[in-house]
């Protein structure tokens, strides 16, 4: 790569100033609707976890008063508290998009970025979705950018990219030039961070925040007037020569206002609040145990190696391990019926039918016929169910529904929705929100969109 002129930060801030949501594609802007309705749907119902709590008592404390929305809080605070907050209450329940393009929950660490900055600064409906649209495309164009690699190489990119997107976007909130949007971003890159060693910790969510935060300070700062000079990544010490060998693809930056992701590879919605990666087995499960129409006396999960990795708990010690357990989440379908954001927590966990279901359920990888089955499927699953009675019901899925390939319909997201937001909101109250977050670009002021701030949640 050459000097700063050639940087990725200003190609990425020339973009997203020129950027307006009307540029983009019909279908790109009924996605971006579709991902905003979700986010904001699963921020509101993980408001009330109590990680989320925690995570507010501290910003509240430590941050003054201010314009913007701090969920589960009838206080109004700063935009990097509110970032931080609703950042973590984003992805604590781990029921937010992802999207594969950099391997990312682009919107969970975007939106609360945007949301809050675009508060402080109390512009319009239009301008807030303008910068999410911004922020997101940026996010997933990072990823194309700097390749899978980074992930499987042990970054958490919606940590360590997160902070860079939630930068552009709350720098484009915050309506700054040129200049000041490439200051933003190289702040950004400068403290960015993200590790997989999180995943199955409390951080992942908190770091969602953290990156949230940090996107909103940055661009604070880049509009204060400091600004770093540099080519951050293209330097011999930056970005991409100490995380990534060097490697940066610039011709996928080159596509930000050609290629929208939102258009050509939407997000991924989930069904169960747990890692993607366990969307599969829990759907084949429940299909299974629909038509099997008696109780279960015992459950084989065979499932790619890739999904062991990314889901490594056996029988979880706390309701974090257990989004990343697939014992937990058939264990959950088998005593509850269900896998619901309710069942995240420890009275589920020494729940004595849920432990009498753990030891119904064997997971392991697959072999003979499944394992043919799942070839070309490294996020599917093969369930065989034995009812009491000796009957057998098997059920493959090799892609889950949510995926852009098998889309949740806009019926089931607003379903989703409404099972997140009526216990905080009321029924009322949830369409209300709904309703505003549909009709987001004629808003005239964004600190109207969520009207009465949510109440405490547990």
């Amino acid at each position: 790569m050459g000097g700063a002129e050639s940087s990725v930060s200003r190609a990425l801030a020339r973009w997203v100033v020129g950027f307006k949501a009307e540029q983009a594609p019909t279908k790109a802007r009924l996605e971006a609707s579709r991902s905003l309705l979700d986010v904001v749907g699963v921020s509101i119902a993980g408001a009330g976890h109590t990680l989320c709590g925690r995570v507010r008592t501290v910003a509240l404390m430590e941050y003054g008063s201010g314009d913007c929305t701090v969920l589960g809080s009838a206080q109004r605070s700063s935009a990097l508290a509110a970032a931080l907050v609703n950042g973590t209450a984003s992805h604590v329940l781990d029921f937010d998009d992802v999207s594969y393009e950099g391997m990312v929950h682009a919107s969970a660490v975007v939106w609360p970025a945007v949301w809050a900055a675009a508060e402080s600064m109390d512009c319009s409906g239009q301008g807030a979705f303008d910068a999410f649209v911004a922020g997101v495309e940026v996010h997933c164009a990072l990823g194309r950018a700097f390749g899978h690699d980074l992930f499987w190489n042990g970054y958490w990119t919606t940590g360590l990219l997160g902070s860079v997107a939630a930068a552009a976007g709350a720098a484009k909130a915050m309506s700054l030039d040129a200049a000041g949007t490439t200051a933003a971003i190289d702040i950004a890159l400068a403290q960015a961070s993200g590790l997989r060693a999180i995943v199955g910790t409390p951080m992942k969510a908190v770091a969602c925040g953290l990156a949230a935060e940090a996107g909103v300070r940055s661009a604070m700062l880049a509009r204060a007037g400091i600004a770093m000079g540099a080519d951050v990544v293209g330097h011999r010490h930056g970005f991409a020569a100490l995380l990534n060998d060097g490697a940066v693809r610039m011709e996928e930056l080159a596509l930000l206002g050609h290629r929208y992701v939102f258009e050509h590879a939407p997000m991924a919605f989930k069904q169960y609040p747990i890692c993607s990666y366990g969307q599969a087995a829990t759907e084949a499960l429940c299909d299974a145990m629909a038509d099997l129409q008696e109780p279960v006396a015992r459950v084989l999960c065979e499932v790619p190696a890739g999904v062991l990795d990314n889901m490594p708990f056996g029988p979880p010690q706390n309701a974090t391990e257990a989004q990343f357990s697939l014992p937990f989440a058939l264990g959950a379908v088998l005593a509850f019926g269900a896998l619901l954001p309710s069942h995240l927590n420890t009275d589920s966990l020494s729940d004595p039918g849920f432990i009498a279901a753990l030891a119904r359920v064997e997971v392991r990888l697959p072999s003979g016929a499944a394992l043919q089955a799942l070839q070309g499927c490294p996020e599917g699953a093969v369930l065989t169910v034995t009812g009491l009675s000796g009957r057998v019901v098997s059920r493959t899925v090799c892609v889950p529904s949510g995926m852009p390939q098998r889309p949740l319909s806009d019926a089931q997201l607003v379903v989703k929705f409404h099972a997140c937001v009526d216990p905080v909101l009321g029924a009322a109250g949830a369409s209300e929100l709904r309703q505003r977050l549909e009709q987001l670009p004629a808003l005239t002021g964004i600190r109207t969109l969520h009207g009465a701030p949510p109440r405490q949640g547990r």
